[in-house]
């Protein structure tokens, strides 16, 4: 019976302990120079009491939480219209060729006059 109460408690213990780490993932921020030049206004505040020296930022730092996420999401479009029918309508060529000799393209043109013709 002892032994079971143990099993019980240490199998509580250890599924209490790995809920503990989720809720802190600690994404580490793989080293690249160029990345990490991106977050030095907010690394080398005089403010604040963040170990610059130890590289292998984590993405998750109060400190770098906000301009992380916001390289993260640069280039990106936040509001999830760009479907390929609207790109292509919009933005680009329906139909493109390119050649050195020649370029060949199509676009779509809608006509959206509404009446009718009075002879």
């Amino acid at each position: 019976m002892r032994r079971l109460i143990f099993l019980i408690c240490a199998f509580q213990l250890v599924y209490t302990a790995s809920k503990a780490q989720d809720s802190t993932a600690n994404n580490n921020i793989p080293y690249s120079y160029s990345f990490y030049q991106k977050l030095n206004g907010q690394v080398y505040d005089r403010n604040s009491r963040f170990h610059s020296s130890i590289k292998g930022f984590y993405s998750d730092d109060s400190l770098i939480t906000n301009r992380f996420s916001n390289l993260m999401k640069l280039g990106t479009d936040s509001m999830n219209r760009r479907s390929w029918l609207r790109r292509k309508v919009t933005e680009e060529h329906l139909f493109q060729v390119s050649t050195p000799e020649y370029t060949v393209y199509a676009d779509f043109l809608p006509d959206f006059q509404i009446g009718r013709e009075f002879d």
